[in-house]
């Protein structure tokens, strides 16, 4: 008997008819299949290989980049850059102080070899020093700021000065009252015009008049708040902008 050259084939079908269709194949003598049972080791070393829980490969690219990169710096260039840090805060809390103490002349250029090598054996001590200036420097920054917006606030509030009102009223439950200033007698007549219009249950009451101000507050039943803020905003009212602050004097 001849032995015929085989063929490759790939059949394709439902997982429940797997059985019924390698019989089929099997009794029309198309396939024969054989059962292998593989040595004592390699199915314990199968067997293994299926127990074990399959962990999918990361790869850290950026890491590896990172590793292989020429840029990446050495502890002795970290240490440096370190160094150079803490010696331009050094710098500049010596300017700082040279400001404040009116003392010219000491800054690190002006230091002779000597006095740097005394500095060198002073290190934890000058930053420790250096550590505490700059927190005192900051909350003094703190305070100088505070100190600006005080005067800002001192500036908002000098045209009101002498006027017998709560800056700090809001209204009431059924009422909203606007404190603020115009410019000009027009702007004043064109808000009541537009009130009386849009917003009839208002009142005005004009707290002070000068050549640069008029001083007004406005007093709007609170369904009307929205029409008479516009008209405000039409006329150029500028609002009290500390208005509901209650003062700690």
């Amino acid at each position: 008997m001849s032995i015929v050259k085989m063929s490759h084939m790939t059949v394709i079908g439902m997982t429940e008819d797997k059985s019924s269709v390698i019989d089929t194949l099997m009794k029309l003598g198309l396939v024969e299949l054989d059962t292998v049972q593989p040595d004592e080791p390699e199915a314990e070393i199968e067997k293994a290989l299926e127990e074990q829980p399959v962990k999918p490969v990361v790869h850290d690219w950026l890491s590896e980049r990172f590793e292989e990169s020429p840029y990446q710096t050495s502890a002795e260039e970290q240490s440096h850059t370190a160094s150079l840090d803490a010696m331009s805060r050094l710098e500049l809390a010596i300017e700082r102080s040279n400001e404040i103490l009116d003392q010219n002349n000491k800054t690190l250029e002006n230091a002779t070899d000597a006095q740097l090598l005394e500095a060198g054996n002073r290190e934890q001590e000058i930053v420790d020093r250096l550590v505490n200036f700059e927190e005192k420097r900051l909350r003094l920054d703190e305070v100088m700021t505070k100190i600006a917006q005080l005067h800002n606030r001192e500036d908002m509030l000098e045209p009101w000065t002498g006027v017998d009102i709560d800056l700090a009223v809001r209204g009431t439950e059924q009422t909203k009252v606007f404190l603020g200033s115009l410019d000009t007698q027009d702007q004043l007549h064109e808000l009541r015009a537009e009130l009386e219009e849009n917003s009839p249950e208002h009142h005005i009451e004009i707290l002070r008049e000068d050549e640069v101000h008029i001083l007004i507050a406005l007093a709007v039943w609170q369904p009307r708040v929205d029409s008479a803020f516009s008209a405000l905003r039409r006329v150029g009212f500028r609002q009290m902008p500390l208005q509901g602050e209650k003062g700690n004097a």
